[in-house]
């Protein structure tokens, strides 16, 4: 089965065209050192080891064809967004800005949230968003 799942996803990727140009072309101005600060971290070799290593967990392997390329399409969407450094009027549009970062470097706002008991903050620790996945908070 997982012999399977791996060949349908490799199949999936090259369906898809995500080949490294095709990534470098979603993501053009993510190497950029003047602009981005993760420049050289989020790769396609990364991504393409990151998904095997979810591939047993059925990462754009389950659901069919169809279902998983929106899978996959829905990451790459989310992290992009979630690591861009471009803003709506920026050359290319906002979405050409992904994977510029790889953490918060700003954080307006702690997410602590001392109302929870159950999963109380750890004193001296900060929490905010931590890049493309971001993890707010102790809960």
């Amino acid at each position: 089965m997982r012999d399977t799942r791996w060949a349908a996803l490799l199949l999936l990727l090259a369906a898809m065209a995500v080949a490294g140009e095709k990534f470098d072309e979603l993501f053009p101005n993510r190497n950029d050192p003047n602009l981005a600060h993760a420049a050289d971290f989020l790769d396609y070799q990364s991504f393409i080891s990151a998904t095997a290593l979810f591939e047993p967990r059925g990462f754009g392997t389950t659901g069919g064809k169809q279902m998983g390329m929106r899978e996959v399409a829905a990451f790459l969407g989310h992290v992009g967004a979630k690591t861009s450094c471009g803003y709506s009027e920026a050359p290319g549009g906002e979405t050409a800005w992904g994977l510029c970062y790889n953490h918060e470097l700003s954080p307006s706002q702690s997410y602590c949230d001392n109302s929870n008991e159950l999963y109380p903050c750890a004193e001296g620790v900060e929490y905010y968003g931590r890049g493309a996945l971001p993890v707010y908070g102790s809960g």
